[in-house]
């Protein structure tokens, strides 16, 4: 593989500060591996160029290929690390230098969240009784996310510069974290966050320090830049000292991470404030998808205003089909018409990945896979089925269907007594839940007596958390005399209503991008139980059959993937399925949102639809005006658009005729066409 003028460029870069903003697709690997060839070549010894990768799977890679080229030309091979390989690295000599506490590292998911346990019931014991945090597996979870999210931030700092953004943290959450440090220096363990936090923060603390850190490299070079956080920069900072020459390789267009600290300024402007005199590069050809996917991806990014300008350009021979479905219908059958559409041209199902914004809207897709007997795995979340708000919801249907004796399985009883005790939260301790579920498992036909005797005997209880066992009683009482007339669809929909489940979520998880996702996916089972009709009996049976055949097909290598737009980042495939594109549903904020918010929901549509290679199929409600304005050349979306508004920036007719634009000229002024193509539509649309 050969290499383009602007990726020579790179290469070949002299010495100083540069960034690189480089598409999607653009081969940043191939080049980045090419520019530490050329150091090498240059006279650079091997130990003074450090190449910092963002997880293990990349830096593996990376070194793979590296340590091929080196070999190629006969060259030793230089230092490729993670950022918390080489924290850790940076924290034994601090702890040899007795500069930092020595410490295990604590990897055992179990201990670390059994400490989280024990910090919360302290900060629970510090609060009123109206201001109770439900102890349940994905609140503590919660909180872990939460500590590295505060550490990525470097909180607290000497100058307390996040004392104007806590806000956005649940306060229960800040007090935690302030328990939680204390308890684990006391223990003597750091967790994987701390390999960058600890001695960075040493660091920050006492700048005579930094000289352990900084000028043993003479070059530096940074992938997906645009990814690091306040405590990656920080580190950097303190690695380049006053010598090292800085490459930071990323782009901005694919800060997807915000939650976790990442910003797109450090691309557009705060890596040329902290190194300054940067050279400034683009790798602007895609070698993963064609012109016409070119085309929607610019149409749509460049709405941004946070954004280097810069125009994505395909540099390969390749058509990626645009399939636009404008559906009336379930979005899941539609999905799976399209994949029986490629099983059927005789392409593999291991190449279909259906992405979704939340992990509420795989269960159409799921249902239709699993109706048609189509093996499919998911990354990123359970199946729909054994998920912790749909377990709750079968386990009522559960008590009107003839209660928790009909379930076979001791196991599977036991998961969905647990479901049900916390759906909603019953601020039960972790061994009263266990306790309770595994009585009810060996007697099922006993539990009520076993739950109501378990919480009578609860001498620990605040009296708001007996009312509310004592009402859980009254709803599963009312659950198991439930009319067998009864639709499940009418049952849950009372249930909300009794339980004032909604509210529960809203209260009881601290991110509220959580709770409404949970609470979009209680809505989508109810929506699937409206849709089928059935009682109680025969919808947990239909369930229950959809669980079986998903087991059966565990363990098959040719199966559809589904998971997560953001799991997607930095992954490819042939066909890339993209359903519930509502507004509202992606981008999933609504009207009042600011814009600042749309425009981090905009750069996770732009990396979903650049994951794929051949096609790349979107699925859309029926939208009429969607219709009549693609005819037109513009693509500002209406005030409530049905159709998501991305699918209006995306200029889907002009992507389409943009590929056979490009066609009629010759390759070497394609590239020219396209972009011409882009702004003259650009020029129109304003």
């Amino acid at each position: 593989m050969g290499y383009t003028k602007e990726q020579l460029a790179v290469v070949h870069h002299a010495d100083g500060h540069a960034i690189v903003g480089a598409v999607a697709g653009s081969g940043k690997t191939h080049t980045m591996v090419a520019r530490v060839i050329h150091l090498l070549k240059s006279g650079v010894e091997p130990r003074r160029i450090l190449v910092l990768m963002f997880n293990k799977s990349a830096q593996e890679e990376f070194a793979r290929r590296l340590k091929r080229a080196c070999a190629d030309e006969g060259l030793p091979v230089a230092e490729v690390q993670t950022f918390h390989g080489f924290g850790l690295r940076l924290a034994k000599r601090m702890v040899e230098a007795g500069l930092l506490n020595g410490a295990k590292l604590e990897t055992e998911g179990y201990t670390i969240r059994k400490l989280a346990r024990e910090v919360l019931l302290r900060v629970n014991a510090e609060s009123g009784e109206d201001n109770q945090l439900d102890l349940n597996f994905d609140v503590v979870t919660e909180f872990l996310d939460t500590i590295d999210i505060l550490k990525g931030e470097l909180y607290p700092t000497p100058d307390e510069r996040w004392a104007a953004t806590l806000a956005d943290v649940d306060k229960r959450f800040v007090r935690g974290f302030s328990l939680f440090e204390e308890a684990r220096l006391e223990r003597g363990i750091r967790l994987f966050s701390d390999l960058i936090y600890d001695p960075v923060m040493v660091a920050l603390r006492n700048p005579e320090i930094q000289r352990f850190i900084g000028d043993r490299y003479a070059h530096v070079i940074i992938d997906e830049f645009q990814d690091i956080n306040e405590a990656q920069m920080t580190l950097i900072r303190m690695i380049a000292g006053t010598r090292a020459f800085v490459m930071a390789v990323g782009d901005d267009d694919q800060t997807i991470y915000g939650w976790r600290g990442a910003k797109p300024e450090y691309m557009t402007s705060l890596f040329r404030k902290e190194f300054a005199g940067a050279s400034c590069y683009t790798l602007p050809h895609t070698f993963r998808y064609g012109h016409s996917l070119s085309l929607l991806a610019n149409f749509v990014i460049t709405r941004n205003t946070n954004r280097t300008d810069k125009i994505c350009v395909s540099g390969i021979e390749r058509k990626t089909a645009l399939d636009v479905r404008l559906v009336t219908s379930n979005p899941g059958a539609e999905a799976l018409k399209i994949v029986q559409e490629w099983s059927a041209s005789g392409r593999g199902l291991h190449e279909v990945a259906i992405l979704v914004r939340e992990y509420a809207h795989s269960i159409s897709s799921e249902v239709a896979l699993l109706q048609a007997r189509i093996p499919y795995r998911i990354v990123g979340a359970a199946p729909f089925f054994d998920r912790s708000d749909v377990l709750g919801l079968r386990a009522y249907l559960q008590l009107a269907a003839g209660g928790l004796a009909g379930i076979a399985s001791f196991e599977r009883r036991a998961k969905l007594v647990q479901a049900l005790l916390t759906t909603p939260t019953l601020y039960l301790r972790r061994d009263m839940l266990e306790s309770i579920a595994e009585a009810v498992a060996e007697r099922p036909q006993d539990f009520l007596a076993i739950a109501e005797r378990a919480f009578r005997n609860d001498t620990r209880a605040l009296p708001f958390t007996r009312d509310r066992r004592l009402r859980a009683l009254d709803t599963w009482r009312w659950a198991m005399s439930a009319s067998g007339n009864k639709k499940a669809a009418d049952l849950l929909g009372e249930l909300l209503l009794k339980t004032n489940l909604q509210k529960e979520i809203e209260k009881n998880v601290p991110d509220p991008r959580e709770a409404a996702e949970k609470i979009r996916m209680i809505g989508q089972i109810i929506r699937l139980a409206r849709e089928r009709g059935e009682s109680p009996v025969a919808f947990v049976a239909f369930l229950d059959q959809l669980a079986d055949d998903y087991g059966a097909a565990e363990g098959r290598d040719d199966r559809v993937l589904i998971t997560s737009c953001h799991r997607a980042k930095g992954c490819e495939w042939p066909l890339v399925i993209l359903p519930e594109l509502t507004d509202g549903s992606f981008p999933v904020i609504r009207d009042g949102a600011n814009d600042k918010a749309i425009e981090d929901e905009r750069r996770l549509f732009y990396v979903a639809t650049t994951r794929a290679q051949e096609r790349l199929a979107l699925i859309s409600p029926m939208d009429q005006a969607l219709i009549a304005m693609s005819k037109t050349g513009k693509s500002d979306p209406p005030p409530k658009p049905l159709a998501s508004r991305f699918l209006y920036e995306a200029n889907l007719s002009v992507a389409v005729e943009g590929l056979e634009s490009a066609r009629k000229v010759e390759p070497d002024a394609r590239c020219a066409a396209i972009i011409g193509r882009y702004r003259s539509v650009q020029c129109l649309a304003e």
